[in-house]
């Protein structure tokens, strides 16, 4: 295991969402913080070592749609990490805890002592360490999307609206997860299909499908430069080259056909 000193995490500042929004008149401004919505599926390993942390007890359709909510996980450890030293090397160590934002507070169940805590610094990284002790740095090798997750809908008038029926992860540096769904923003739906590119460990650059076309004309292009924000949020270009950002919202009815 690599023990390594880090300031406390820092998410970058895309990661901060903080808006100033100015009231009419000139009155004061009211700071908004957006949600952040971490993918929590897979296992978060740090440096190779056999220390690793795994979330559970929570479904897909909670996690992805709250920034805010209770977890459970298992911590593997061959260090006294959440008291793992102190049974066996390899041990897991079931604990308990909260998730705010991308910041992560652990306990052991029914022990209010923090015993990690961190923050989620980008869709694969996990830095977080016990209090006063130096930060660890966990990776995952995939991104947990569940793209089919609910619907993903802009906020304007005329509002986009995309469902996906694939694909459910898609491992880090690899591009052959088959996307699929349809555009149900108007009366006639159009199917469409693409390729999600996983989390560019080179570059750092979040899951993203190239396009997305027609998937009864290949020719014609619907949308490009889809980009996996986070949990929440998709932007992407549409096809005249505008931005549009895209939330996921609840929806257990809207079906591709």
């Amino acid at each position: 295991m690599t023990l390594k000193w880090r300031r406390r995490a820092q998410r970058p500042a895309v990661w901060l969402f903080l808006a100033l929004l100015a009231a009419c008149g000139g009155g004061a401004g009211t700071i908004a913080v957006l949600q952040i919505v971490t993918p929590l599926g897979g296992d978060w390993v740090e440096d190779n070592s056999v220390e690793k942390v795994d979330f559970n007890a929570n479904p897909n359709a909670v996690v992805l749609f709250e920034s805010s909510l209770n977890v459970t996980a298992a911590v593997t450890t061959a260090d006294d990490i959440c008291g793992g030293g102190f049974v066996l090397a390899g041990t897991d160590v079931d604990v308990e805890g909260t998730l705010d934002n991308g910041d992560l507070v652990l306990h052991l169940p029914g022990d209010p002592n923090t015993c990690l805590e961190g923050a989620f610094t980008d869709l694969i990284t996990l830095e977080a360490g016990p209090p006063g002790q130096p930060t660890r740095l966990y990776k995952n090798s995939r991104v947990d999307v569940q793209m089919a997750l609910g619907l993903w809908v802009s906020g304007s008038n005329n509002p986009l609206k995309l469902k996906f029926t694939r694909p459910d992860s898609v491992d880090n540096n690899v591009n052959t997860e088959v996307v699929q769904g349809c555009d149900v923003s108007a009366i006639t739906v159009v199917k469409f299909i693409g390729v999600m590119h996983g989390f560019d460990t080179n570059t750092n650059s979040k899951p993203l499908i190239p396009e997305l076309r027609s998937d009864d004309n290949n020719d014609f292009l619907l949308f490009s430069q889809i980009v996996f924000e986070d949990g929440a949020t998709l932007k992407l270009l549409d096809s005249l080259g505008n931005p549009v950002t895209l939330h996921r919202e609840e929806d257990t009815t809207t079906t591709c056909p």
